[in-house]
C-alpha cells in the first residue's frame, strides 16, 4: 500500500513537471506566433 502511494506521488511529480514544460512550450508558442504577425504586418506596410 505504501508504495503505491509513494508510486502515485512519482506520477503526480512527473505528470507536474510535464505539464510545467507544456505550458512553457506554449507561452513561447505563442509568442512566436505573435512576432511573426508582428514580421508579416511590417513587410505588408
Amino acid at each position: 500500500m505504501n508504495n503505491l502511494a509513494y508510486l502515485s506521488k512519482e506520477r503526480l511529480a512527473f505528470l507536474r513537471k510535464n505539464q510545467y514544460k507544456e505550458s512553457t512550450l506554449a507561452k513561447y508558442r505563442r509568442g512566436l506566433n505573435v512576432f511573426v504577425k508582428i514580421k508579416s504586418v511590417r513587410n505588408i506596410l
